[in-house]
């Protein structure tokens, strides 16, 4: 009995050091995300983009076709930041488990375009990022793009899924 619990007190302490190993894993990866929000969309900082995003990135958004390496990545966000100069996301919760982070988060604006000149926004998002060495590589977003177009008036314009203008 005396092998058996020691046995099982020497695995259990091998799990307690990687969860401490993990963890420190785990709040980097946190930490890389929130930078995203604060210095990529918020702020709109391309050389942040360039450190957090992998060259081979792939972005899978609602409402629109995905986007193709961080160069793709970087092009989608400045046109989105120029329609909503004032974009600013506030994270309300994240999660990590392994390599993914999820953060929960809402999306404020005011649209500079027509037709809806000057119209405020709030959506709620929820993003999955996927993380390997330290950037991101893949990102699943889910935003309330009815609830948008409610708020500006567009639902009676059809979508441009095609990524360009």
């Amino acid at each position: 009995m005396e092998k058996v619990t020691l046995l099982f007190a020497v695995v259990a302490l091998g799990l307690g050091c990687q969860a401490v190993d993990r963890g420190g894993q785990l709040d980097d990866n946190k930490a890389l995300v929130l930078r995203t929000h604060a210095e990529v969309w918020n702020g709109g900082d391309m050389a942040a983009a360039d450190e957090i995003y992998a060259a081979e990135f792939v972005g899978h958004w609602t409402g629109r076709p995905d986007t193709h390496g961080r160069e793709e990545f970087k092009a989608f966000v400045t046109d989105g930041r120029a329609r909503f100069p004032n974009w600013h996301e506030t994270v309300e919760e994240v999660v990590a488990e392994g390599n993914l982070v999820v953060t929960r988060f809402t999306s404020r604006g005011t649209f500079d375009g027509e037709p809806s000149h000057g119209k405020e926004v709030t959506m709620p998002e929820i993003a999955i990022y996927r993380i390997v060495d330290g950037k991101i590589v893949e990102q699943w977003t889910v935003a309330d793009i009815w609830g948008m177009r409610q708020q500006l008036g567009t639902l009676d314009t059809p979508i441009d899924d095609s990524g360009s203008e």
